[in-house]
């Protein structure tokens, strides 16, 4: 490549942080728990009127549903041995069931009752009943073995290639792991119920105390979330360090905080307000070309019906990691907050600006010398950008760090199948997992 050629990709790839606007919301927090959608910029009551649900309808797409698989069958599905992934039925907080696939790591030996999966999760031997054969023979698992929940985009449901794709990644960047893919409600197999801010909130939730409930120690959750997902994924994270004061299930101040290992964000918004904007399938996404994406975003956050406000999420964490710092939080945490954020240079669903906006939020407007890393080995700047940004000092065992890369050939459906985006995953699972 020639030294021009070299420059003007270096030019497309630096971030010019001063011209990235930053406006923030109110930083209250929502009330999860209670029986209606509320968070800093939603209205007091839920709206169900007919353009609120037709807006959800648009939002959540969960009327789009693939009729040629089983979702009872994740291993015909998903093309994986037998005995290696299983449909599990959670109900939520405010009795809605919805599904979910969990799936046992690599080379992990194959269950066949419900008893072997929940065993295999506390890191227990599956009992001598279960039949083992030569090749899924394997030795029990470590202790500390993660389980990742992952939150999928909108439309379709677990079952869709798209979704597949992202979990042979995790199996590729830690196959050791357990992965509980969680379906909405209103999605797939789920209860059939209209999805809405809040009730993605429960399922979230739910998911959460569903992996507790198998014993599996808060440190070793990693959650992921890509495009709508990033909604839920932020929301949970945020949630379970920062609850607010009058939630029901509001931890004692004196006890220890169950708190989840890390958060990957694939493609995130700002807001669905942000997303709205400059979505292609949008009817008003033209007018951004007009008005500009900030200003048209500013003026859908009043009609539109649900928030998912990740920009907020993300400051309100920074506001939680630096008072803990400080003594002024509660219990210190037991291990660091860790954000990964990876969003495509040519995303044109959610451009990179929403990435740019929430990593803002953790970083402030840092000067660009001071938060560029080179990528690991053997990737380089031609394959993308890593900027990384701690809250605290560098090397504590707490406060919050925030890494966010930018794959120069990321579009918004092909991360997980991104070499570069696999290398850097696996790279952060490995140093910070």
């Amino acid at each position: 490549m020639s030294s021009r050629g070299a420059e003007k990709q270096d030019d497309r790839l630096r971030v010019d942080w001063d011209e990235i606007p930053v406006t923030r919301s109110k930083s209250d927090d929502f009330r999860p728990h209670q029986r209606r959608s509320e968070d800093s910029n939603r209205p007091e009551h839920r709206d169900d009127s007919f353009l609120a649900n037709i807006q959800r309808s648009l939002v959540y797409g969960n009327w789009l549903r693939p009729f040629w698989y089983d979702l009872n069958d994740p291993c015909e599905v998903g093309k994986w041995r037998a005995g290696s992934a299983r449909n599990v039925s959670i109900t939520t907080a405010d009795d809605v069931r919805i599904s979910a696939w969990h799936i046992i790591p690599v080379e992990h030996q194959a269950c066949e009752t419900d008893a072997d999966f929940d065993a295999s999760l506390s890191g227990k031997t599956p009992p001598p009943s279960t039949p083992v054969s030569a090749t899924t023979a394997a030795p029990p698992l470590p202790s500390r073995t993660k389980l990742w929940i992952y939150f999928h985009g909108s439309s379709w449901d677990r079952g869709f290639p798209l979704r597949i794709a992202a979990i042979e990644m995790i199996k590729k960047v830690a196959p050791d792991a357990h992965i509980l893919v969680v379906e909405y409600r209103g999605f797939g197999d789920s209860e059939k119920v209209i999805p809405t801010e809040r009730g993605l909130q429960e399922d979230a939730l739910a998911a959460w105390e569903w992996a507790l409930s198998k014993g599996v120690p808060p440190s070793r959750v990693v959650i992921f979330g890509h495009s709508l997902g990033t909604g839920p994924a932020s929301f949970l994270y945020r949630h379970l360090h920062k609850p607010i004061a009058t939630d029901p299930r509001q931890r004692p101040q004196s006890s220890s905080p169950p708190l989840p290992g890390s958060l990957l964000l694939f493609c995130p918004y700002s807001s669905i307000a942000s997303a709205v904007a400059t979505h292609p399938l949008s009817f008003i996404s033209p007018l951004h070309k007009i008005v500009g994406r900030e200003r048209l975003r500013d003026k859908n956050k009043e009609w539109v019906s649900e928030g998912w406000d990740t920009e907020t999420e993300m400051h309100r964490l920074k506001e939680y990691a630096a008072a803990t710092l400080d003594g002024q939080a509660g219990p210190e945490p037991s291990n660091r907050l860790d954000i990964l954020i990876v969003h495509g240079i040519r995303d044109s669903d959610i451009p990179l600006a929403n990435a740019l906006e929430i990593f803002i939020s953790l970083a402030g407007k840092p000067a660009d010398s001071r938060v560029k890393e080179p990528p690991p080995p053997p990737l380089s700047a031609r394959d993308g950008s890593l900027y990384v940004v701690e809250v605290g000092e560098p090397g504590s065992s707490s406060g919050l760090k925030g890494r966010l890369f930018t794959p120069e050939l990321g579009t918004h459906t092909n991360l997980p199948n991104v070499e570069a985006v696999t290398r850097i995953v696996a790279a952060w699972v490995k140093r910070s997992i």
